[in-house]
């Protein structure tokens, strides 16, 4: 039976990386984002994408029965309860952790349109917007309900960009896989470091996400921030 290993997280919390590297530990068969439907986040049902096209879209990817599967989609972590239900034998789960606060500067910069920084100064977290604030009441609500998932795993991406060698080899422990140290090390080069944003700037605007950032902080173990408006 194929082993599946969901990778979620925040948006630009890290989940392509992870995905780059252990893809190049060679032990799993990889896909790209499974992305249909995810647009809309007041979709009130408990599974977005479709149940059953996202159970074949996964069986049509092991129908070679490799030992292992692995895919990211940053908001996969929303479905880990749904997904553990649909393999409850042969689910694994990675949930990427980064600093609330940088991971939001993080999407406000790359969208500022979007997101209302456009013009701002640019380590600002300048506006609500349903998609993040959604992501980050999962993250929090998967903090709490973590137990729930029988093969679950947190891996903290400023620990794997700062000690990549200790923390590839502890995620790899987790999954019970075995990779050469060569491999490992050879699959760490996609790493790069996140970016660091010490000096915030928060306007009137985002007190939902303010807020938002600063009880998942509290929950992951993250210092709290000082930030001007």
């Amino acid at each position: 039976m194929t082993q599946k290993l969901f990778i979620g997280g925040i948006t630009s919390s890290g989940t392509t990386a992870t995905r780059g590297v252990l893809a190049r530990c060679g032990f799993a068969a990889t896909t790209g984002d499974y992305v249909a439907g995810q647009r809309d986040p007041e979709h009130p049902k408990p599974w977005y994408p479709p149940r059953e096209p996202f159970r074949a879209w996964v069986e049509n990817w092991c129908r070679d029965k490799p030992a292992w599967w692995l895919e990211k989609s940053p908001g996969r972590f929303l479905w880990f309860e749904g997904i553990q239900a649909l393999w409850p034998d042969s689910s694994h789960f990675i949930m990427l952790q980064r600093d609330p606060f940088d991971t939001v500067v993080s999407n406000q910069r790359r969208w500022p349109k979007l997101y209302g920084t456009a013009g701002k100064p640019y380590d600002t977290i300048a506006a609500d917007h349903d998609s993040l604030t959604l992501r980050l009441r999962g993250a929090a609500a998967l903090h709490d309900s973590r137990d729930r998932l029988t093969r679950f795993q947190y891996v903290r991406y400023e620990r794997l960009c700062a000690v990549p060698r200790d923390a590839l080899y502890d995620v790899l422990l987790g999954l019970g896989v075995y990779v050469p140290a060569c491999v490992r090390a050879t699959a760490l080069k996609v790493i790069r470091r996140p970016g660091r944003y010490p000096n915030l700037k928060i306007t009137s605007t985002a007190p939902e996400t303010l807020a938002l950032c600063t009880d998942l902080a509290q929950r992951w173990g993250y210092p709290q921030r000082e930030a001007t408006t």
